[in-house]
């Protein structure tokens, strides 16, 4: 005790001779980077009285002054909070909110303060305007209908009540200046494809609650985004363009690049009550968005290539400097131990060490462990937060190849293993892909996009330069295999739209002499075939087809055969020497015949000492005869991914749930070994939300179908989207960008979904009958019920009048009720509905 007694003396002495150290350094030395300007505040909403802004801004409500200065956020919550909405006396923010899953509407003091949840559906809706007398929310929902529809919620009772339904999508109702009807899209694409012309596009209506009836404002097959009600009564505001940005090519005639006028660029018009517009910005490229206005103030403000504008009636765009001072919610910098989510791996020459990709960075281990808590650790490659991949052994195991992206493409590396060293292998914006080992263990082989595409080699010491060895130009990857010689390759080539439809392609399996440098189309068929592969005595070549309707695998012949198929037997003998391949061509496509009825995933692998066929089917691995008979399982429960085999034909590997396994193929009963890891690993989540962000804009960069970009100059869109990551803090906002990006080629089918991660929808309950929502009594009126189905029986709930509830099923008793529900009950019940 006396030690310990001691110790805690000396320790109190350099703690105190710390603080006095402390006290002398000068505070000069902590600097403060002070309020920072915002970039890429979204969701824009004004203020009744047009002096304060409420936006959207790094997953969090934020309000500053409508004039510029210091913005200070009203939430603060880890999941995302957007459509900010004000009460009419500026008192209160309502907005949505993703916390319970999908979006819920709350509600939260304009200054700041507890949250106040004011719906409960399973569903999605987000607040659109507040009532001019403040007693409502509108929204739109779809509740108890197939269709779509605009709701009220009384915020005092949070009854909703319906007003119409539509069989079209409904988007942003909002009051009209003198609240008397309602305006609101019909139709409509994606807000962030503002440049969108079509039958689809976004009209403007409104809606007269009194008379029920609807009537068409606008509609000239452009979008109108962002509608608002106008300063005037009947007018409404709207952002949307007045001239067709060409987005589609004649046959074999490109369309020019695009030069943006006042008129093609998305700006802010003002609508009459007949529909007739007046434009009031004349911005030139990109696009006015988040369009909010204050009619009492005679102000709107809207966002414009990330930064905020305000604008007076009949005046200039004005721009708002708006700064802001936070702490991050999440640690950038999280340190995570993995010991699972394996993506791929590789196993060494001698079976003794693998190399893995986990979370996109390469790490390697040993199979067999040593003893003690770290027997399992494993030793970190690379830490580029983008995409590290595709780690292949050198022969000797003292390095290995791999993939990753440091700045534009996926390039090609060599990494020694003693001491990480790293040499580059390809260089330029190409991408590469599939890489394998040559038949004869000197090169490596490597498919490379681009105009200079095709399969190339490079010797395994990296001391040459990559060399062609067939030229295929192209943006994507083909399926290739090198011949057991290495005089031939088999290679995919696309028939492009020869489908019934024009997206749909059918493929050939093609061989490249590379002595002679010509290619021979081997299937000639417009089918789809695919995965080419050799087997091992150089006699056939195995591929796989859908030419029967179903998946599976066939073979041909490389030399014409001496008999009838039917009387054929395919009989293995190990070759003496070195394999020599000799083709045939002469009418090689009618020698095609189906090898495995199976439906094979990936090509399959000829094993050189018995001839046999290993495959991947249903999740599995399987193995065959040299002859395709006698197929089993050498794995079971599915699930296998990736796989290859050890350099000594005794193992496969594969990964499977995220581990890694390796089976003894050559052994009774297949015995299984997993190899268990440690990872320590940092991860750095805005190095990965830009490495992320440059990933999609790559994939897209090199594999979008039209290489004119519709006429759109994809790298100036990059710089001008890429200042916006830093408003980025949650991942529906990293969707929301991504939009924003691919958005501007006005293509189909490119929407992005927000990452894994989001909170679970909650469940609503159905009563099994669809209330009554424009009841303003007691209790909930039943507005329809089902037609009875067998074992359905019916109960009066008491003094609810004339309301009535079926049930579902037959009831043991009758429900009992008290005369009148109270105002908590009645509240509990409207909001679970609500």
């Amino acid at each position: 005790m006396r030690g310990v007694k001691g110790g805690m003396v000396r320790l109190r002495a350099l703690s105190v001779a710390a603080l006095a150290l402390c006290a002398t350094l000068p505070f000069a030395q902590l600097t403060s980077t002070g309020p920072q300007p915002i970039v890429g505040a979204r969701s824009l909403a004004l203020s009744p009285d047009g002096k304060r802004l409420a936006f959207v801004y790094r997953g969090d409500i934020w309000v500053a002054p409508s004039s510029g200065g210091k913005a200070t956020p009203v939430t603060n919550h880890i999941e995302m909070e957007d459509s900010p909405v004000w009460s009419p006396d500026g008192k209160w923010i309502a907005y949505a909110s993703n916390r319970y899953g999908g979006n819920s509407i709350m509600a939260v003091p304009a200054d700041g303060g507890q949250t106040q949840r004011l719906t409960w559906f399973g569903g999605s809706e987000s607040p659109s305007d507040w009532s001019p007398d403040g007693s409502k929310i509108l929204f739109r929902s779809s509740r108890d209908d197939a269709y779509n529809g605009v709701f009220e919620l009384d915020v005092r009772t949070l009854r909703f009540q319906s007003l119409f339904t539509d069989m079209m999508t409904v988007r942003d109702p909002k009051y009209a200046a003198d609240g008397k009807s309602i305006l609101y899209n019909r139709f409509g694409f994606p807000w962030t494809r503002p440049r969108y012309e079509g039958s689809a596009a976004a009209q403007v209506w409104r809606f007269d609650p009194a008379t029920g009836l609807r009537a068409k404002v606008r509609s000239n097959g452009f979008q109108h985004l962002w509608l608002n009600a106008g300063f005037d009564s009947g007018t409404a505001l709207c952002v949307t363009v007045g001239e067709k940005t060409p987005s589609s090519s004649y046959v074999g005639k490109p369309i020019p690049k695009n030069v943006d006028s006042v008129a093609r660029t998305p700006n802010v018009v003002q609508l009459d009550s007949r529909g007739n517009a007046r434009r009031l910005t004349d911005f030139v490229g990109g696009g006015v968005r988040f369009l909010t206005v204050a009619p009492k103030a005679n102000l709107l403000a809207f966002e414009y290539e990330g930064s905020v504008y305000s604008m007076a009636v009949g005046g200039k765009p004005q721009k708002v400097e708006i700064v802001a001072v936070q702490d991050e919610k999440f640690t950038n910098e999280e340190r995570l131990i993995l010991t699972s989510g394996v993506d791929e791996f590789t196993l060494s020459p001698k079976n003794d060490e693998v190399v893995f990709a986990v979370r996109s960075e390469l790490w390697k281990v040993p199979v067999k462990k040593g003893e003690g808590p770290n027997a399992n650790d494993a030793t970190q490659l690379t830490d580029w937060p983008g995409l590290d991949e595709a780690p292949i052994y050198t022969p000797d195991g003292s390095a290995i190849f791999l993939r990753f992206r440091s700045r534009g493409a996926r390039n090609l590396y060599r990494m020694t293993l003693a001491d990480k060293k790293i040499q580059r292998i390809t260089a330029g914006d190409n991408d590469v892909f599939s890489l394998g080992m040559h038949p004869d263990k000197k090169s490596l082989t490597f498919w490379v996009t681009g105009r200079q595409g095709g399969a190339y080699t490079v010797p395994v010491d990296g001391s040459g330069a990559p060399q062609l060895a067939l030229a295929m130009p192209g943006s994507g990857p083909r399926e290739f295999a090198f011949s057991p010689d290495g005089r031939w390759i088999a290679y995919i080539d696309r028939l492009n739209e020869s489908g019934y439809y024009y997206w749909e392609s059918g493929s050939n399996v093609w061989v490249y002499d590379t002595t002679s440098k010509r290619g021979y189309n081997v299937t000639q068929e417009n089918s789809g075939n695919y995965n080419p592969a050799w087997s091992s005595d150089g006699k056939y070549l195995y591929f796989n087809s859908n030419r029967a309707g179903s998946s599976a695998v066939y073979l041909v012949p490389l030399q014409k055969e001496q008999a009838r198929e039917e009387d054929l037997t395919l009989k293995f003998e190990k070759p003496e020497g070195a394999v020599k391949v000799e083709i045939d061509f002469t009418d090689i496509q009618n020698r095609v015949r189906r090898f495995l009825s199976q439906d094979v995933q990936g090509a399959v692998f000829s094993e050189p000492e018995k001839g046999e066929i290993y495959f991947r089917s249903a999740g599995d691995l399987w193995k065959a005869g040299y002859d395709g008979q006698g197929a089993r399982r050498i794995t079971s429960g599915g699930g296998i991914g990736a796989w290859g085999f050890s350099e000594d034909l005794s193992q496969a590997y594969f990964v499977k749930d995220g581990g890694m396994h390796l089976v003894e193929v050559k052994k009774p009963n297949f015995p299984l070994t997993s190899v268990s890891f440690r990872s320590d690993w940092t991860r750095d989540t805005r190095l990965e939300r830009k490495a992320a962000f440059d990933q999609f804009w790559r994939e897209y960069n090199r594999s979008f179908y039209d290489g004119n970009f519709h006429g759109r100059d994809w790298a100036a869109t990059k710089k001008r989207y890429e200042p916006l990551l830093d408003s980025v803090r949650h991942r529906n906002e990293m969707a929301t960008l991504l939009n924003m990006l691919v958005g501007e080629l006005e293509a189909s089918h490119t929407e992005a979904g927000a990452a894994p991660g989001n909170p679970g929808g909650e469940s609503t309950a159905h009563p099994g009958f669809t209330i009554d929502t424009s009841w303003g009594g007691a209790g909930l009126k039943v507005k329809e019920v089902p037609e009875a189905r067998r074992g359905a029986s019916s109960r009066r709930a008491s003094g609810l009048g004339s309301t009535y509830f079926r049930s579902t099923a037959p009831m043991s008793a009758p429900t009992k009720r008290s005369s009148a529900m109270s105002s908590t009950a009645r509240r509990a019940a409207i909001s679970r509905c609500s």
